[in-house]
């Protein structure tokens, strides 16, 4: 079962760097454009994966 989480928090540590790409492109789109909605998408998927992410990685280390 330990490989199974090895695997989700591998997928999850992906999808949290491309929140990551994302949260910084948000950032300067609010800055110039003030698009502040896509500002508040981005952060809130960004704090979303690192929550599932302090998650499966207790549940990894199990």
């Amino acid at each position: 079962m330990g490989r199974f989480w090895n695997l989700v928090l591998t997928i999850n540590s992906a999808l949290l760097v491309c929140a990551s790409v994302f949260l910084v492109y948000s950032f300067g789109t609010m800055l110039i454009f003030f698009e502040w909605k896509q500002f508040v998408l981005a952060l809130t998927i960004f704090i979303v994966l690192i929550g599932t992410e302090m998650v499966f990685n207790t549940l990894c280390h199990d």
